[in-house]
């Protein structure tokens, strides 16, 4: 029997906070105006990579992601995977409106993103039609929402209200164009929406969800972050 499964990068830190406010705020004006948000599950800041999608072997699924390391111990040593977030936008689709982070993608995030999509849909049933496209809007919902006659004024006050120099005048930061960030865990999402295991880029290693989910291992993945960071430095 067939079971569905996403592919997706789970945002952290400073850009998990701004999607979170973002969300949040976004949220509430939408209450206010009377427009219904449609996301259907709970928010959890993220960048889809494939999916969501199907297949009849997960076990398939995850062996392919953990295969990808072997592209990038021959054409990215270091192993960093660098892409940035700039801000809101919208995707308009019938009857709904789509408020996300605009993702800016490196060239190395790109290429993985294209590696993976060409090797899961090897073992996918059911696949959106974008993950055969090598062009790939990379972005994180903020939220979706019904379009009414309202939702003009819900883009106008995310685009402003929630711009990511909004976020950080709220924090009392420095006004930076973007957020920078590295790609550092390639989750991968079960039949119930919960993670099912993780590969991790910077350790080279494979994690449970019990692993994913251990402060243990998140310490782990940011001190070879930085050691690899410093390396590169030299």
């Amino acid at each position: 029997m067939a079971e569905s499964f996403l592919v997706e990068f789970r945002l952290r830190g400073y850009a998990k906070e701004y999607a979170e406010w973002a969300s949040a705020n976004v949220l509430r004006k939408a209450k206010s105006l009377g427009i219904r948000e449609l996301s259907g599950r709970r928010f959890v800041s993220h960048v889809t990579l494939f999916g969501s999608a199907k297949t009849d072997n997960l076990k398939q699924v995850v062996s392919k992601i953990e295969r990808i390391r072997k592209y990038y111990l021959r054409a990215q040593p270091h192993t960093l995977i660098p892409f940035k977030i700039k801000g809101i936008d919208f995707f308009d689709r019938p009857n709904k409106t789509i408020i996300f982070l605009s993702v800016s993608p490196s060239p190395e995030l790109e290429q993985l993103r294209w590696e993976l999509a060409q090797n899961l849909i090897k073992v996918s049933s059911e696949y959106p039609p974008w993950d055969t496209m090598q062009t790939f809007e990379f972005h994180s919902t903020v939220g979706i929402f019904q379009s009414t006659t309202s939702v003009q004024q819900l883009r106008s006050y995310a685009e402003t209200g929630c711009s990511l120099a909004a976020f950080k005048q709220s924090r009392t930061d420095n006004d930076n164009p973007s957020i920078n960030l590295n790609l550092l865990r390639i989750t991968v999402l079960g039949n119930d929406n919960h993670i099912h295991c993780e590969y991790d880029l910077v350790l080279k290693k494979l994690l449970t969800r019990s692993e994913a989910m251990n402060k243990y291992w998140g310490e782990r993945t940011i001190e070879k972050l930085r050691e690899l960071q410093a390396t590169l430095k030299e």
